[in-house]
């Protein structure tokens, strides 16, 4: 079981982000504002995860920054996100 979030690793004691795995975390947020569905983005993206697994990936806030994990998503496409999911 992976206890770091996806798109980062740790060095040196330190969060970091993953070059790779960034970048398709931020793409799953902008496939999903675009529509797609949350099996499809883990299948472009290569993402192992089942759709509820994703959900939570889409939902985690350690991903807007926090005192440990630098910031790997903006406010706004967050939010947009969050309130996507809800309507």
């Amino acid at each position: 079981m992976r206890i770091i979030p996806y798109g980062y690793r740790i060095e040196n004691g330190l969060a970091v982000t993953d070059k790779n795995e960034s970048k398709a975390l931020q793409q799953a947020f902008k496939f999903y504002l675009n529509g797609d569905s949350l099996q499809a983005i883990s299948n472009k993206l290569g993402i192992k995860r089942n759709p509820s697994g994703m959900l939570n990936l889409l939902a985690d806030k350690r991903y807007l920054g926090t005192d440990f994990y630098p910031p790997l998503i903006n406010n706004e496409i967050f939010d947009q996100v969050q309130k996507a999911h809800q309507d």
